[in-house]
């Protein structure tokens, strides 16, 4: 079974699509928990709420530095145009984005 690790706010209507779906769902509500998480579960696709406390951009900078996450596919739920532009100034590359609001349909 593939595994989702879903990042911040946790959304009901995705996470029963999700478990629908197929997945085992793993979640991780803020920053401290996600080194855990990826180090000692296998992630098959990593799902980040740019609502979340902590900055998504550096987020996905250190999820791609990683050697166990590096090469996962990222989505990110987000309507900050700006900050998009910053991941790609930074050089984070491969980062898929759904604008908010969203509807299941779209993810």
């Amino acid at each position: 079974m593939d595994s989702l690790l879903l990042i911040g706010n946790q959304d009901e209507r995705l996470s029963k699509f999700f478990e629908k779906m197929g997945y085992d769902l793993l979640s991780s509500p803020d920053m401290s928990s996600i080194v855990s998480v990826v180090n000692n579960k296998t992630v098959d696709l990593i799902l980040i709420d740019s609502r979340m406390d902590a900055d998504w951009v550096e987020l996905c900078q250190y999820l791609r530095s990683e050697s166990t996450t590096k090469d996962l596919p990222i989505v990110c739920l987000t309507s900050d145009s700006k900050k998009i532009g910053q991941a790609s100034e930074k050089g984070v590359a491969g980062i898929q984005y759904i604008s908010l609001p969203y509807t299941v349909g779209a993810v």
